[in-house]
């Protein structure tokens, strides 16, 4: 009798065990589930409207023929390039689909990312403060010793977000990219997967983001035709758009610095120019036209110029002899 109560005993006790085990098991797998989806909705890159909008309208623009065509002249310099109307796709290229270096094109790209993480109001709105550390003056010291383009910083100091665009798009201080994406998303790295999926889910398929924001190393990547849909978004973004146009601004305790000569000089609307060694002279432009009264901007992107050519010839050739033979493909 002992001996059956004592058997029952422990068969009871197998089953408590086994069933605390199941459970433990089914609770640990519920956690382990929800954390993944947790996981994957907060690290997803939030995009702004007028991104969104542009990668719908772009996907849609791959798929049809462009209201209008020309043949513009390119320049023997010109390695790759293509020019296209916001809004209406690419136009006209030279092997617009090969991908090379951008140069500092690429800061383009790192001021998208930046202000999709930390949007600015509106044109005016100089955004928040970014606190200048020893890390930044030893990147700025670095980038000096490789013939950078710098603006000086200070440690213990601070600069303005809006000031930071205004002096990485127009001097094209390559430190100052690299302390405004690290500031932004806490590491070169982390902005690095970050603009990764941006352009991705802006239908970028040949863009790759390199290791640094500034586009100083070759390892950031695009095509002439991928560059004009990055064009239109900066041009759908005020903030950039604004800063890209300016002919100067002054940065507080620096001092004045002139932008774009395109900008300047021939009237366009930005965007930016670049050159290192292994990209040659790049350059991604905007100009508006108007054709028949209707308004058009037209978003140009020049990837490499080959020794002695300067994007910024190139792009006014290519500029206005696309007006001299753009016309409309449904006349």
């Amino acid at each position: 009798m002992e001996s059956r109560t004592y058997i029952s005993t422990r068969r009871n006790r197998q089953q408590s065990a086994r069933r605390r085990r199941l459970s433990t098991l089914l609770f640990g797998l519920v956690v382990f589930v929800g954390a993944c989806i947790f996981l994957t909705q907060t690290t997803k890159a939030p995009l702004s409207p007028a991104t969104l909008n542009l990668a719908k309208a772009a996907a849609s623009a791959d798929d049809t023929t462009p209201p209008f065509s020309a043949t513009p002249a390119w320049p023997d310099d010109v390695i790759a390039g293509a020019i296209g109307i916001k809004g209406k796709g690419v136009i006209a290229d030279r092997q617009a689909d090969v991908q090379r270096p951008t140069a500092s094109v690429a800061k383009i790209i790192t001021a998208l990312a930046v202000l999709e993480k930390h949007p600015l109001k509106d044109a005016h709105d100089l955004g928040p403060r970014i606190p200048l550390t020893a890390k930044d003056e030893a990147l700025y010291q670095s980038y000096i010793a490789k013939n950078g383009v710098v603006v000086p910083v200070k440690a213990g100091g601070y600069i303005h977000l809006r000031h930071a665009l205004e002096a990485m798009i127009l001097p094209s201080a390559n430190n100052i990219a690299d302390t405004t994406a690290s500031w932004a998303f806490g590491s070169l790295e982390n902005y690095r997967h970050y603009a990764t999926t941006m352009v991705k889910k802006m239908g970028l398929k040949a863009t790759i983001i390199g290791e640094d924001a500034s586009g100083f190393s070759p390892t950031t990547r695009s095509t002439a035709r991928e560059l004009i849909k990055i064009g239109e978004a900066a041009l759908s973004n005020p903030a950039l758009a604004s800063i890209a146009a300016e002919k100067e601004f002054t940065l507080p305790g620096v001092g004045i610095y002139k932008g774009n000569r395109l900008v300047r000089q021939q009237g366009f609307t930005g965007l930016k120019p670049g050159n290192t060694d292994e990209a040659g002279g790049t350059m991604l432009f905007s100009i508006p036209y108007t054709y028949k009264g209707e308004k058009l901007v037209f978003v140009g992107a020049i990837l490499g110029t080959k020794s002695g050519g300067t994007p910024y010839n190139s792009s006014v050739i290519i500029t206005n002899s696309t007006k001299k033979t753009l016309t409309q493909t449904n006349d």
